[in-house]
């Protein structure tokens, strides 16, 4: 045992921690964290079996609807709509009434979250595809045309930034 001025000291004594402060600091590391992360923008994930063209545009993608298109098959927020072979690229015409239907049902899901939301989040008719770099070109037009009659008249092609 230690003497300290005449007395005992015991040397598995009680020690109190205050947890307040750390918790303080910890809170606001988090925060500060989470801020950091949340500033960098979108972060979207590539469908399956779907290689991007490549580009060096350096504009940062939106969180808007995403139609993935590859040579198998057409998804709409992930959930396939149709088969290539379903879709007939070479009739005359433009319109896949699959993919208008499964567009037209989430542009109506836009238009009440917009409507419950009393406006503060307006349904833009804004859409983002993600078509496979080997896909014909007269896919992609018809998947915009029938994008366009169903409500999304802005419409982004995400691609890979060049050197990624």
């Amino acid at each position: 045992m230690a003497y300290i001025k005449g007395k005992k000291r015991d040397r598995h004594a009680m020690t109190n921690l205050n947890l307040t402060p750390m918790i303080d600091v910890f809170t606001v590391l988090v925060i500060f964290l989470l801020k950091n992360y949340s500033a960098t923008g979108y972060v979207g994930a590539t469908a399956k079996d779907l290689v991007l063209p490549a580009s060096t545009s350096n504009k940062q993608p939106q969180a808007v609807l995403t139609v993935a298109v590859n040579e198998s098959y057409i998804l709409v927020e992930g959930k396939e709509v149709q088969t290539i072979n379903q879709a007939d690229i070479s009739s005359q015409t433009l319109l896949f009434p699959q993919l208008y239907n499964a567009l037209k049902k989430e542009a109506q899901k836009g238009l009440y979250l917009e409507k419950l939301s009393k406006g503060a989040n307006p349904f833009k008719g804004e859409m983002m595809i993600q078509g496979d770099k080997n896909i014909p070109f007269q896919l992609l037009e018809k998947i915009m045309y029938t994008a366009g009659q169903a409500g999304y008249s802005t419409m982004s092609l995400e691609v890979m930034q060049k050197g990624s």
